[in-house]
């Protein structure tokens, strides 16, 4: 049966009740995130057999690849950048960024499946092959362009001799292939740190839940003292606004 309530008493009580309806959706959404994370993290460990230590040594090792990756493809890609206008700085950074992805796919970590796993390794490491087959390719080109001139007969003619352009083209050669090779073996490391970070970060998103059950205590304790300062029964207000069991649940705590 309905209270008899003024409009002003209505109005308290429709406020603090919608608090207290929207707080406990957000706590039973909050908890199954947890779960929902809780679940996805231990599953993503679980891949990870060997010591974490040696998976941390490996991303760190992965890691400065990419930084000396991102030096490289600034060399590298001049003559890219320059042909399509776009800044070589940040045409660098997305290759960086790609090579970090296919080294990650390249490990398999993925795929749990053994046989995904294999094909999926078979198949990006062409792709790492075919990156750093295109990385040389342009640095060759660039050299080759850089140490070019045109001779009094209007010939183009190269500066150096062919010993000295091989002095500077192998060293680079074996730096992006050195590259490359640690990218293949440390893809797996490199797929344990940001997968790390990546639950870390989830979590940090979450919604704090004692905050949430705090502030729901609160409400249910200013629904409890509006009704006494009304002088109306706290059973019949909590039923007619649908929080009955919200509302006695917290007094039980």
């Amino acid at each position: 049966m309905p209270t008899i309530l003024v409009s002003n008493q209505r109005k308290d009580f429709e406020r603090i009740a919608s608090k207290i309806k929207s707080l406990v959706i957000n706590l039973s959404n909050s908890e199954t995130s947890y779960k929902q994370l809780k679940m996805k993290n231990t599953i993503f460990l679980e891949l990870f057999t060997e010591h974490k230590g040696l998976h941390i040594v490996g991303a760190i090792i992965c890691i400065a690849a990419l930084i000396f990756d991102f030096f490289v493809s600034n060399q590298s890609l001049l003559a890219l950048s320059s042909f399509i206008h776009i800044n070589v700085v940040y045409l660098a950074l997305l290759f960086t960024v790609f090579d970090g992805c296919v080294a990650v796919f390249h490990s398999g970590g993925l795929h749990q499946d053994p046989m995904r796993k294999e094909r999926a390794q078979k198949l990006w490491l062409w792709v790492l092959i075919i990156l750093a087959l295109i990385k040389i390719i342009l640095f060759i080109l660039l050299v080759y362009s850089a140490y070019q001139v045109i001779n009094a007969q209007g010939q183009l003619t190269m500066q150096l001799e062919t010993w000295d352009l091989l002095k500077i083209i192998i060293p680079q050669v074996f730096f992006i292939a050195l590259i490359y090779f640690v990218f293949g073996i440390a893809g797996f490391s490199l797929y344990y740190f940001t997968g790390n970070i990546w639950y870390k970060l989830w979590k940090f998103l979450l919604p704090n839940q004692d905050d949430l059950k705090k502030q729901f205590d609160k409400q249910c304790v200013a629904f409890r003292e509006r009704a006494g300062y009304y002088g109306i029964e706290l059973n019949l207000v909590a039923q007619e606004f649908e929080i009955y069991q919200h509302i006695f649940r917290s007094q039980i705590k």
